[in-house]
């Protein structure tokens, strides 16, 4: 996850089509600020995997090594796990091998999230679902549109990016991000 990373998505919401864009502004050896529209979030990378953070306090990892099948952590209100290592997934932006795919349960209300990660890319998708009447029910899907890489933006005239890809998982089960 490094500065001039980009990522868009077609994002359903209650009923309207939107376009989302994320950007990795600044990254420190343990820290990630990334714009989504007006907010800022942060995120804190370490061995253990890329976490939720504010300020000082790290949150909720969104994504846990080691990269097993079935591998759970506890969120708040909840838990994680890990559903699928080597997924194949078909998007309108492409076809993505070797997806990693964590679900979170939380609790009051129930609330699922479910998000796909492709190796060198991070999130190509994400689905949210609350429980009403006893079923889930999706309130917000996003479907990676496209991304640009560091070095890559065509409005920006700076030097050579690359470096680190966010979450690059390496295409295999038992893997570790960071």
């Amino acid at each position: 996850m490094e500065p001039g990373w980009k990522w868009a998505y077609d994002l359903e919401k209650e009923g309207q089509h939107l376009l989302a864009v994320y950007a990795v502004l600044e990254r420190t050896q343990d820290t990630a600020i990334v714009q989504a529209g007006q907010e800022r979030l942060m995120y804190a990378i370490t061995r253990d995997g890329v976490a939720q953070k504010d300020g000082v306090t790290v949150g909720d990892f969104v994504i846990k090594n080691p990269i097993v099948l079935g591998r759970e952590w506890p969120v708040f209100a909840g838990t994680a796990r890990i559903v699928a290592v080597d997924r194949k997934v078909t998007l309108p932006s492409g076809e993505y091998e070797h997806c990693v795919v964590v679900e979170t349960v939380r609790t009051d209300p129930t609330r699922l999230a479910r998000t796909t990660f492709a190796p060198g890319l991070g999130p190509i998708a994400i689905e949210t679902q609350v429980q009403a009447a006893g079923r889930f029910v999706t309130t917000m899907k996003a479907n990676l549109r496209g991304t640009t890489r560091p070095g890559q933006d065509p409005l920006v005239s700076s030097g050579a990016g690359g470096g680190e890809a966010w979450l690059a998982t390496g295409g295999a089960p038992n893997r570790s991000v960071n």
